[in-house]
């Protein structure tokens, strides 16, 4: 019995070598088969693009260092600023505080001059997140996104209102 060449011919990108031994009751055995060269294997094959290999390279959206500034309005409290990643600032946590925790004092944060972010007795905290056009920001009260522009951390006496 002859073997036909449309065997040893997958595709016409595809060489074969073949090392056959014998032919025996319609079966060829195959001791060695190697790709000898592949130009192309989608005529034998269906194939999907390899994706681009994921990198870890820092956020296009890391923002600056946070920073307190000073009121001439009220006393001042002391803030600090945590970050998740010290080479790439996405998010915040911005915590001021009483220097004399002593007194009790309401430690407030103030944005932009006259929006109150959070207040609490001695110490309070607020998240920021760095948005795409790389400025921090904040959700109000009202669940709006408010670009930080300033930030102060103060206190002030608040347990007897109208008393001077």
């Amino acid at each position: 019995m002859k073997s036909s060449g449309c065997c040893l011919m997958l595709c016409s990108w595809i060489r074969l070598r073949l090392h056959v031994i014998y032919c025996s009751t319609l079966r060829w055995s195959i001791i060695v088969a190697s790709i000898v060269f592949i130009n192309q294997v989608s005529c034998c094959m269906p194939t999907q693009p390899t994706p681009p290999p994921t990198t870890t390279t820092p956020s296009s959206f890391c923002c600056g260092n946070l920073n307190q500034t000073i009121s001439d309005q009220f006393a001042d409290g002391v803030m600090n600023f945590t970050y998740n990643n010290p080479a790439c600032h996405t998010q915040a946590t911005m915590t001021c505080f009483n220097p004399v925790p002593q007194i009790n004092l309401t430690a407030a944060i103030v944005l932009n001059n006259n929006t109150f972010l959070a207040q609490g007795l001695n110490q309070v905290s607020a998240q920021a997140t760095c948005n795409a056009n790389r400025a921090w920001t904040v959700t109000g009260n009202s669940s709006q996104t408010i670009v930080i522009q300033n930030l102060f951390c103060i206190v002030a006496d608040t347990s007897t209102p109208g008393r001077k």
